[in-house]
């Protein structure tokens, strides 16, 4: 008899975060100074970029390394296996890490750069938070990565541009989305959700909607008055008035839109202009420079024939908070934690095994949380069996109460 096994793509331990691509360094490494010796990988597009990354780390006394392709396999098997036992917390690596690794306390994952597809991105974030526990998973978008995609699709064979094409269209989407990103991740995959997750940067801070129509009135006109010429960089010099080479050779201060826009800052443009693109209110020409053209739509909203709802741009710190600070089960016992994980750490190094083996973060975090006071206590934690509580349960127990004395 033949048996169907049916498992959900929901995991409701991984937090999920869109960020602006803008000052990507600055913002990762206020995201790892709350996360001191937790595991994660960061992904990114090029070899170059994870070697780049992998120093830039290191001159500020991160434990990291870059993990590609172009490296030997003995090269590869000691970064592998380096991380696996806890003595490299950050492995800055291409896609050709983490298939078929095996380490359960991964608690978080960063991509540099936008991925080529939604599949690709389910399963680099996955691979954080095996263990149950919460985990931490982040995503940097930028127009310049979508760009980057659409010339490598334009090297692939014809017959599979098209698709390749309407996959990054779809995490285009997602990464621009203003609604629960779990929704959207799961419906891609067939799946219904119940309701918003929660867990979101969209659900943590739910974006305000502001009429925008005469925002866009001023970008669309501007694109017009220049003939469907210009790319986004140029549209948001034009509106803000910039003196630029470029702008004044080709005549662009002198249109009537020419620092109509100088109110709203540079990064605040590039959000409206993705919402714009996203809606459909305005093309995007990717074999014609990334130039910006106007369609019906476009035209209807210059004639005052229709409206456009806009979402107010988050401010970066407010973005920040949500998830800057680790998992509120962790913070509560922090300190209990890391002397627990330490020890975990050198029991691991005696034994020649993962700390992971010894017990998950999951189990370590309850610990904290719970402060077992003898073997009864401790079988109630989850992860503790009896024959890890005969191996380990003394040793535990001895750190908690030194801890707590």
């Amino acid at each position: 008899e033949k048996y169907q096994f049916i498992a959900s793509f929901d995991r409701p331990n991984l937090s999920l975060a869109v960020y602006s691509g803008r000052k990507r360094l600055e913002q990762i490494l206020r995201f790892l100074a709350k996360r001191k010796n937790q595991p994660g990988i960061i992904y990114c597009l090029s070899r170059k970029m994870t070697e780049n990354m992998a120093a830039k780390l290191l001159e500020r006394g991160y434990r990291a390394a870059y993990y590609h392709a172009g490296m030997d396999n003995d090269q590869r098997s000691k970064i592998q296996d380096a991380f696996i036992r806890d003595k490299i917390h950050i492995i800055c690596a291409t896609i050709a890490f983490g298939l078929g690794i095996d380490k359960s306390n991964i608690r978080w994952i960063i991509h540099y750069s936008l991925p080529k597809n939604i599949e690709s991105y389910y399963q680099e974030i996955g691979r954080a938070g095996r263990d149950g526990a919460p985990a931490d998973t982040v995503l940097f978008y930028s127009y310049a990565d979508v760009k980057a995609h659409h010339d490598m699709i334009g090297d692939s064979p014809p017959d599979r541009q098209e698709l390749l094409a309407a996959k990054l269209e779809r995490i285009k989407s997602y990464a621009q989305a203003d609604i629960c990103r779990r929704r959207i991740l799961l419906s891609y995959f067939n799946e219904q959700p119940t309701g918003d997750c929660g867990n979101c940067d969209v659900c943590k801070n739910p974006p305000q909607k502001i009429d925008g129509t005469i925002i866009a009135q001023k970008a669309l006109s501007a694109i017009a008055r220049t003939g469907g010429k210009i790319n986004m960089t140029t549209l948001i010099g034009i509106l803000r008035g910039s003196h630029n080479k470029h702008i004044r050779e080709n005549g662009y201060d002198q249109i009537k839109t020419f620092g109509a826009g100088r109110d709203i800052s540079y990064n605040d443009w590039v959000d409206y202009i993705y919402q714009l693109l996203n809606s459909g209110f305005v093309d995007i020409a990717y074999d014609d420079g990334y130039t910006l053209k106007l369609n019906e739509l476009s035209r209807k909203i210059l004639q005052a024939q229709m409206d456009v709802l806009l979402t107010k741009p988050a401010q970066l710190e407010k973005k920040l908070e949500t998830i800057a600070a680790p998992p509120q089960k962790q913070a509560v016992a922090d300190g209990l934690f890391e002397c627990l994980r330490t020890l975990r750490k050198k029991l691991a190094d005696e034994n020649n095994v993962p700390a992971y083996v010894v017990f998950s973060d999951k189990t370590l975090w309850e610990m904290a949380a719970l402060r077992p006071r003898d073997a009864i206590e401790m079988r109630g934690i989850s992860g503790v069996g009896e024959h890890k509580l005969n191996l380990y349960g003394d040793t535990f127990l001895d750190e908690i109460r030194r801890y707590e004395n």
